[in-house]
């Protein structure tokens, strides 16, 4: 594809004990008085205009960003995850470029989930709050590789802090604050860049902040294509699979059941949300998406799809690709890639 393969890079997220210092709901009651100018700028040309033909979502035509994951999607204190990308690209290309950074606070969809607050006014607002020399606020850009790894040693403590008083705090419209809980709603943010284009993505990494609640990322561990009655032919990520053109193929996942976690509060219990995204290179799929949902949608409809795959009139490719990619609406999220040749 075209992608350079790095070792990950690593970055922690502040340094130093905040456990035992002062009050540091301080840090939000300094950020909540910055005075953040946040300036959009819109290109004109690069605006689509609407017309009657276009291409539907699941169809990918050159270069795109499908997903983006973390490994475990949740993290407590001090542990780390390893984040990934699922990029298409054109393999003639210049090589695909990563820049991976992480920011407290955005400023939500309007304003393009930029930063709405500097690292110099972070590690202001820090050491107004706790000290200088307590924390050190380590870059917000912290990897240009195509996998990086991410540790949460900030202090709890302090993200608490941040939540309370950005809750209460008089906080311009066009700043999107964070819904917290259990957990700090951190912001992951992908620019990926081949050739003259650039696309940005976005990620939301829940913090935990109080109680052991985990996630895990749903995973599915391979793809049928039949016909009929026919038995299932295995897809496999080598592409040796070897399909029909201007068949449509019934298409099913493996994905066990327990991919939908079950999910407890005080006095229920409820299985988690699944929505599979089927993408493909050539042909259509019946559906973009299938999903589950408990008592409404059952999972059998989760894992199953067709694909009519082109004719030779319509597209002569010798190979076709399909990506699947889960996620569970707690921000677990995997995909599975696989590749067949196409015969008459």
């Amino acid at each position: 594809m075209g992608v350079r393969l790095n070792t990950p890079s690593h970055s922690r997220i502040g340094s130093g004990s905040t456990d035992d210092v002062l009050d540091p709901r301080g840090i939000g009651r300094t950020l909540a008085t910055l005075n953040v100018l946040v300036v959009l700028s819109m290109t004109i040309g690069s605006l689509t205009a609407c017309n009657d033909e276009f291409t539907p979502y699941n169809e990918v035509e050159g270069f795109r960003l499908l997903a983006m994951a973390a490994d475990p999607p949740w993290l407590g204190a001090n542990e780390s995850a390893k984040l990934s990308a699922l990029v298409v690209a054109d393999p003639t290309e210049a090589d695909v470029r990563y820049r991976w950074s992480w920011c407290p606070l955005t400023t939500g969809q309007v304003g393009g989930y930029t930063c709405a607050v500097s690292h110099d006014e972070l590690q202001a607002a820090v050491d107004d709050a706790i000290g200088v020399g307590v924390v050190d606020v380590p870059p917000f850009e912290f990897a240009t590789t195509a996998t990086a790894s991410f540790t949460y040693s900030l202090s709890p403590l302090v993200l608490r802090g941040v939540c309370a008083y950005l809750a209460e705090g008089d906080i311009p419209d066009f700043v999107s604050v964070p819904e917290c809980g259990e957990h700090y709603p951190l912001t992951i943010r992908l620019e990926v860049t081949s050739g003259n284009q650039t696309i940005v993505g976005i990620k939301s990494l829940p913090l935990i902040l109080e109680g052991d609640a985990r996630n895990k990322n749903p995973e599915a561990r391979g793809l049928t294509a039949s016909v009929a009655t026919s038995t299932g032919t295995p897809l496999t990520e080598d592409g040796s699979a070897v399909l029909r053109r201007g068949v449509e193929y019934d298409l099913e996942l493996d994905i066990d059941e327990g991919a939908a976690e079950t999910l407890t509060s005080t006095s229920t219990q409820e299985r988690e949300r699944l929505v599979v995204t089927w993408f493909v290179s050539a042909g259509e799929t019946d559906r973009t998406r299938t999903s589950f949902l408990e008592g409404q949608i059952p999972f059998e409809q989760t894992k199953k799809n067709k694909w009519k795959l082109p004719t030779a009139v319509n597209d002569d490719a010798e190979t076709a690709r399909i990506w699947i990619v889960i996620r569970d609406g707690r921000q677990g999220t995997s995909w599975l890639t696989r590749s067949v040749k196409l015969k008459d």
